[in-house]
């Protein structure tokens, strides 16, 4: 991963809930795509 590759991450990661974060932290996926979903049916 090159500084630009870490940038974009960055920016990504800014706009996730706190507990999206710290299950991608974890390396918790289940839990990453259960909030992943739960944030996409909100927004329907």
């Amino acid at each position: 991963m090159d500084i630009q590759d870490a940038i974009l991450l960055e920016k990504k990661l800014k706009g996730w809930s706190k507990a999206k974060k710290l299950a991608f932290i974890r390396g918790d996926i289940p839990t990453l795509v259960i909030l992943s979903l739960a944030y996409r049916d909100i927004r329907r």
